[in-house]
């Protein structure tokens, strides 16, 4: 993934990224990429363009990190600070 580390700017995008976070932790700090699409998709209305560009903040902001083999995203000490 490329690093973004521009701000979501609009509110959904905000509350979105506020709650990925959130679902992570409360998921023992990990979760698979599909399930987090899901949520967001399913939650917020972010579909898949969104979302990768939401991904890609997140991951270059360090809030977590994603493994491409297990396809698992895993939430770092940024990330906790963060919620």
């Amino acid at each position: 993934m490329e690093e973004n580390t521009t701000e979501p700017v609009d509110n959904q995008m905000q509350k979105a990224r506020k709650a990925i976070l959130e679902i992570i932790a409360a998921n023992g700090g990990v979760m698979s990429m599909g399930e987090a699409h899901d949520f967001c998709e399913g939650n917020f209305g972010v579909g898949h363009r969104r979302f990768s560009d939401l991904m890609e903040y997140c991951v270059g902001k360090e809030y977590f990190t994603y493994d491409r083999d297990d396809n698992l995203i895993t939430l770092s000490e940024n990330g906790r600070n963060a919620l």
